[in-house]
């Protein structure tokens, strides 16, 4: 009977269940990475560059967090004060929220001239990578190789050298 080879068999049990969690994760998270890639395909499709999609982005991400700021700073904090004031009305001061948008639009160097178009940037979902989560599903991956290459290095540090 021959010996079975144990360094080649664990290498593939760790290679099969590594494939099945990564392929579990990109099933379960199907829906956030299409989303991710159609959003970053378009954009670089429509910038003519990586460079220049990369600054569309940015600038992107400045408009959708200037004119959130001015929604929530006008129109939700109206509306609670409105609400703890007791009065049932619930609408948004448009003019607030134009006057606001503009002036932080002027304060972060965009031009102010056009300050309705906040409306179409107001919680927008722009996808950035979730570092954290992409940690939870490599980590299982990688940490078993790595424990395996230390164990076997420490090991070898036991062994008796032959003269």
């Amino acid at each position: 009977m021959s010996r079975l080879n144990l360094k080649g068999g664990i290498f593939r049990v760790w290679l099969l269940l590594s494939s099945l969690w990564v392929i579990g994760a990109a099933i379960y998270y199907a829906e956030n990475i299409g989303f991710y890639l159609g959003y970053h395909s378009s954009l670089l499709e429509n910038s003519g560059g990586l460079v220049a999609a990369f600054e569309r982005k940015e600038q992107y991400s400045k408009l959708v967090e200037i004119c959130t700021k001015a929604h929530v700073s006008t129109c939700i904090q109206g509306e609670l004060a409105r609400w703890h004031a007791g009065v049932e009305e619930d609408s948004c001061e448009r003019t607030d929220f134009l006057k606001k948008a503009s002036l932080l639009l002027e304060r972060e160097g965009f031009p102010a001239e056009n300050p309705e178009a906040c409306d179409g940037f107001v919680g927008v979902s722009i996808p950035l990578i979730n570092w954290n989560l992409l940690v939870i599903i490599l980590l299982p991956v990688f940490a078993p190789l790595f424990l395996w290459f230390v164990g076997r290095w420490v090991i070898a540090g036991f062994a008796r050298k032959s003269e």
